[in-house]
C-alpha cells in the first residue's frame, strides 16, 4: 500500500473516532440535563408552589446562577412559567394552571396516574 492510502485510511479512522466520542459526550450531557430538570420539577411538585432559584440551589446543592439557568431552561409558558413577585421582588418559577388542571383531571379519572414532569415531552 502506498503511504498516501495509509494516511487517508488513518485520518478517516481518526475522524470517525472523534465524531463518535463527540456524540457520546453530547448524549451524556443531554441525559444529565434531562435528569436535573426532572429533579427540579419533582422538587417544585413536592413543594406545592412556585420556587426561586435560591431555594432550588440550596436543595440541589448548586449555586444560584446554575439554578436560575436550570429553571429558565424549563420555561415553556404552557406547563412551566416564570413569574415576577413584586412584593418579594424576586422571580419565581412554577407550574402553570394548565398543568395543575391536567394533574387534577388525571386524579379524577379511573386510572389516577399523575404524570411526573418530563422535560423531553415538551
Amino acid at each position: 500500500m502506498s503511504k498516501a492510502l495509509l494516511f487517508a485510511l488513518f485520518s478517516s479512522l481518526l475522524t470517525a473516532s472523534c465524531v463518535l466520542i463527540g456524540q457520546g459526550i453530547a448524549a451524556q450531557l443531554a441525559e444529565r440535563a434531562r435528569r436535573r430538570k426532572a429533579i427540579a420539577a419533582n422538587f417544585i411538585l413536592e413543594l406545592g408552589r412556585a420556587t426561586t432559584p435560591s431555594e432550588l440551589a440550596s436543595s440541589l446543592k448548586i449555586n444560584s446562577f446554575q439554578a436560575q439557568r436550570l429553571l429558565s431552561s424549563m420555561v415553556d409558558d404552557y406547563y412551566f412559567s416564570l413569574r415576577y413577585d413584586r412584593k418579594a421582588a424576586e422571580f419565581q418559577y412554577g407550574f402553570t394552571e394548565k398543568y395543575e388542571r391536567m394533574k387534577e383531571d388525571q386524579l379524577l379519572s379511573d386510572s389516577a396516574i399523575v404524570p411526573i414532569y418530563d422535560p423531553s415531552d415538551v
